[in-house]
């Protein structure tokens, strides 16, 4: 009898650990669940927070600086007195007070730098003989010209790119307005890998 009775005492606790092991895997799989549904949840309220700072205008978008390398600036005196449409040299968009141009080839490199040759100070100062064709393919050569009553500096400091592509010039100038006769100075830029579209200018007066 008492043999009997302890097979039945072990098949019992069998029986429990069973049952016991059942009940803790349903227990990790409900608590599994509850975190899956409360990172779901989370997620949903991340992103009607970003969809809420963007309608509200709260949303800022990331400036990525560029790199460019200049080749060259010069200056000259303009042709037509006025500074309200850009300048009088560069045949480009207006931007402002200002104007650029996007080139995109070294034959139009080399088309603008002899145009402007007869006008600016120091012609020999551009660098454009070493941009090749093959740059263009994936960058470009940005030309900006800024006129002012007694222009005696500008130079371009700094160029950002937002997560959109938009691209934004960030120059310095210094002018005597004692000086009433109109000067103006052209500069040429070239960026890697950076074809864009239209440029933002951001002209400060140091």
């Amino acid at each position: 009898m008492s043999e009997k009775g302890g097979k039945d005492k072990y098949i019992e606790s069998h029986h429990i650990m069973l049952i016991f092991m059942i009940v803790l895997n349903f227990a990790i799989l409900v608590l599994c669940l509850i975190f899956l549904g409360m990172q779901l949840v989370k997620r949903e309220e991340n992103i009607s927070q970003m969809k809420a700072n963007q309608t509200s205008g709260e949303y800022i978008e990331e400036i990525h600086p560029l790199r460019f390398f200049s080749l060259g600036s010069s200056m000259y005196e303009s042709a037509d007195g006025s500074v309200e449409d850009g300048s009088s040299l560069l045949l480009g968009e207006v931007a402002g007070q200002a104007e650029y141009k996007i080139i995109e080839s070294s034959l139009e490199l080399s088309e603008l730098v002899n145009s402007a040759r007869s006008v600016v100070s120091s012609p020999s100062n551009f660098d454009y003989a070493a941009v090749d064709e093959d740059f263009f393919t994936t960058g470009c050569v940005i030309a900006v010209a800024y006129e002012d009553k007694g222009l005696e500096n500008f130079s371009v400091n700094k160029m950002t790119r937002d997560e959109t592509g938009n691209i934004t010039l960030v120059a310095n100038y210094s002018s005597s307005h004692e000086v009433e006769s109109i000067h103006g100075a052209l500069t040429l830029v070239k960026v890697d890998n950076v074809q864009p579209k239209a440029i933002s200018l951001d002209i400060i007066k140091q």
